[in-house]
């Protein structure tokens, strides 16, 4: 576990700086359009894409790993014919979907954007136009990072958004009012350096690629047959995406920034905090299934739960109590509006909640693919998304943006407590009462640590953003850290004393 836990720490630093990079991107765009029709009809051309082939590619990403451990167990040889054969068909199917793109674009638009109105709606028509080339790269790009993920090369993994974005920002930056589209060709530029960024080292460690096309192969078939649910289930998360934006158009204009960017805040958590950590532990998962060792797969996955949990408990609290001098510092600027950043602070207290359960519910997923069970996962998701888009309905009449907000967090537990029970049903029991007592005792210590900050808060109202936030999150640390030890919190403890030990 020593391992692990270097290697992680590692990685969270990577991700949290490439997290930054990418809040960069979007405080560019709101320092430069705000939350207008402009940055709404950015965002919407850029998710179209995303909705239409990242079911495919999050898909590919998710199946090859399992495939390719058992692939170096069992037949090495194969590796290479496989990887040409797979990415040849993926690149035909991206550019099918282009093509679908641009012959049915006004159709697409208007179920992406129903509120939009016709300067919105062209400019978003626009951008998709080019954006949808992005598709291309996505493809190869989920082979190329899923064998280096494979092949324990993690870091370039974690710090693959950082060129991308940097690229992105530059393109918003030069942009302007009469040369919008810059920003459409600098995003497809952005994904395009992803195919260098992956390849030249995925080739020095052995990658090998030659255009081949065998549909009757049987680790073809078993792969695409694998791929389906997991497809099926990410384009349904789509969908419910796509339901979201879509009734968020309806909403005043500036609607679909604020949700969009505080939900980013929110993704912060478990993006820079538990990727890293599912990152690391898939392939480990992977080959305790492929090994048969049923007993360590059960005991790692305990381990990780509980540091999850340690981990995005107190940063919810912080989060919560934190949020509007947090969007003030990332966003209130430029064309950013004071009625913006109330906006979106509204909404990120309300989609903080649901950090806790996607952060949990990312490691448990991880299991159900390297044990190929990859149907579970599709009803699961489908359950917690059906969830989701009934609160949207409800809740927008009353609570308009946060009510939007608000159901995604009580979906997420939903579907977090249909993973939980799928899961005790496939392997048995996990940890469940360690996991229970470590949730209770993170939950104890965050809840006491928000009260203090609510009144740290109060006592520095006058103090400078920076140095408010400061402050919050050194005091918020320790009083945590003191609860959990105060609590007996064994793992946290454990780790302490490894640490002064070495």
């Amino acid at each position: 576990m020593r391992h692990l836990y270097k290697s992680t720490i590692i990685l969270i630093i990577i991700m949290f700086v490439s997290k930054v990079v990418a809040f960069g991107r979007d405080i560019i765009l709101t320092s430069c359009y705000g939350a207008t029709y402009i940055s709404d009809a950015f965002l919407v051309s850029i998710s179209i894409p995303t909705v239409l082939f990242s079911g495919v590619v999050t898909a590919l990403y998710t199946c090859y790993i399992p495939f390719y451990k058992e692939m170096q167990e069992k037949n090495k040889a194969k590796v290479r014919s496989f990887n040409g054969n797979l990415i040849t068909v993926v690149f035909i199917l991206s550019c099918v979907l282009i093509g679908f793109c641009w012959l049915f674009d006004d159709a697409i638009l208007k179920v992406f954007a129903v509120g939009f109105d016709a300067a919105a709606f062209q400019l978003a028509k626009e951008m998709f136009h080019i954006m949808a080339l992005v598709m291309v790269f996505m493809g190869i790009t989920y082979i190329l990072q899923g064998y280096l993920q494979a092949n324990e090369s993690f870091y370039l993994v974690g710090a693959m958004t950082i060129p991308t974005n940097l690229i992105i920002a530059f393109s918003i930056w030069f942009s302007s009012n009469d040369t919008l589209l810059y920003m459409a060709w600098g995003t497809v530029l952005g994904y395009a350096v992803y195919i260098p960024y992956f390849g030249i080292p995925a080739y020095k460690k052995g990658f090998r690629f030659r255009p081949n096309i065998n549909l009757h192969d049987e680790d073809m078939k078993r792969i695409l047959f694998m791929i389906i649910p997991v497809f099926v289930g990410q384009i349904i998360f789509e969908i419910n995406s796509m339901v979201d934006k879509s009734v968020a158009s309806l909403l005043p204009a500036g609607g679909i920034t604020a949700l969009d960017y505080s939900f980013k805040v929110m993704s912060m958590i478990h993006a820079s905090l538990v990727a890293p950590i599912a990152t690391i532990i898939y392939p480990r998962f992977a080959g305790y299934v492929v090994e048969e060792k049923e007993a360590d797969l059960k005991r790692v996955l305990t381990t990780v739960l509980r540091m999850v949990e340690i981990v995005v408990f107190p940063v919810v609290g912080g989060v919560i109590v934190l949020a509007k001098p947090i969007i003030e510092l990332l966003f209130f600027r430029g064309a950013f509006t004071s009625e913006a950043v109330q906006l979106t602070s509204e909404s990120l207290i309300a989609y903080a909640g649901c950090a806790i359960p996607i952060s949990l519910r990312i490691i448990c997923e991880k299991v159900f693919y390297a044990r190929k069970e990859t149907k579970i996962t599709m009803l699961n998701s489908m359950g917690g998304i059906a969830v989701n888009i009934i609160l949207d309905i409800v809740l927008v009449r009353s609570l308009a943006h946060v009510g939007l907000a608000l159901a995604t967090t009580v979906s997420s537990f939903v579907t977090l407590l249909l993973f939980l029970l799928s899961l005790h049903r496939r392997i048995g029991n996990f940890g469940g009462r360690e996991i229970l007592l470590t949730g209770c005792k993170a939950g104890i210590g965050a809840l006491i640590m928000s009260l203090c900050l609510v009144f740290l808060n109060q006592v520095m109202g006058t103090w400078g953003i920076i140095l408010r936030l400061v402050v919050s999150v050194t005091t918020g640390t320790v009083i945590y850290a003191l609860v959990m030890v105060i609590l007996q919190e064994k793992l946290l403890i454990n780790y302490v004393k490894t640490r002064r030990k070495r």
